[in-house]
C-alpha cells in the first residue's frame, strides 16, 4: 500500500480514515495470529528464539513476508492518521474512558 500524504488523509476524513486503520489493524493481527499459531507448533530455540531450520521453511517465509507487509502497511497509514487527526483521536478516547 503506498502512503498517504497529509493532503489526501484530510480528504478521507476522520470517519474514513478511522475504518481503514481499524481495518489495517485487523489484517496486522490476524497475520501475527497466523504466525504465531505456526512458531508454536515448532520447536524454539536457545532463548526461546526461533531456529534456523524453521526460518528456511517456505511457510514461515511466506508467514512472515505477510505479517512485515500488513504491519508496514499499518505503521505507514497510523503515521499520517495520527498526526492529520490527533484532535479527533483524542476526542474518541475521552469519550471512550468518560463512561
Amino acid at each position: 500500500m503506498a502512503y498517504l500524504t497529509h493532503e489526501q488523509m484530510k480528504a478521507l476524513g476522520y470517519e474514513k480514515a478511522k475504518e481503514i486503520a481499524d481495518d489495517l489493524h485487523e489484517k496486522c493481527c490476524v497475520a501475527s495470529t497466523a504466525l504465531g499459531m505456526f512458531l508454536e507448533k515448532q520447536s524454539s530455540g536457545f532463548m526461546n528464539l526461533t531456529p534456523d531450520d524453521v526460518k528456511d521453511l517456505a511457510e514461515y517465509k511466506d508467514l512472515h513476508a505477510e505479517f512485515k507487509i500488513a504491519f508496514e502497511a499499518s505503521r505507514g497509514f497510523n503515521r499520517i492518521y495520527v498526526a492529520e487527526f490527533k484532535k479527533e483521536i483524542l476526542a474518541a478516547r475521552a469519550a471512550k474512558y468518560s463512561k
